[in-house]
């Protein structure tokens, strides 16, 4: 399945990959993993900054990356890229996602990652009567 990705989407992505299955998914993963990877050329149109490392943001605060994350400047200077996710990884992915979306993990990064794995997001159902006086 074709999906297309901004920068902060494919660096979502590649941080919900599998980190060990099997031999064949693995395979999947490490292949899906180096097309999301920025080359060269993308790194030279914006500022990458990996965790730990600080920054200094529009408004002149100097912010440092959290554990586990990337922060990217001038996003909007690299295309979108159409990146084919095979079956087997496109119901992984849409898994993770749905579980997360249960658990209520998902952040702003992931939203666009929803929408092309799962589909578009329901608001939450109402709580029954009974558990709305309580």
């Amino acid at each position: 399945m074709k999906v297309t990705l901004d920068t902060r989407s494919r660096m979502a992505l590649q941080g919900m990959l599998p980190a060990a299955d099997s031999a064949y998914i693995a395979k999947i993963v490490r292949e899906t993993n180096e097309a999301l990877s920025l080359s060269q050329e993308e790194l030279t149109l914006g500022v990458f900054h990996r965790e730990g490392e600080s920054y200094e943001n529009d408004n002149g605060d100097v912010l440092t990356v959290p554990p586990g994350q990337m922060h990217f400047e001038h996003p909007e200077r690299i295309l979108d890229k159409v990146l084919d996710v095979p079956a087997i990884l496109h119901g992984i992915i849409a898994s993770k996602l749905q579980v997360m979306d249960h658990e209520k993990k998902i952040t702003i990064g992931h939203v666009d990652l929803y929408e092309q794995f799962v589909g578009e997001p329901t608001p939450p159902e109402d709580p029954a009567p009974e558990e709305a006086s309580e």
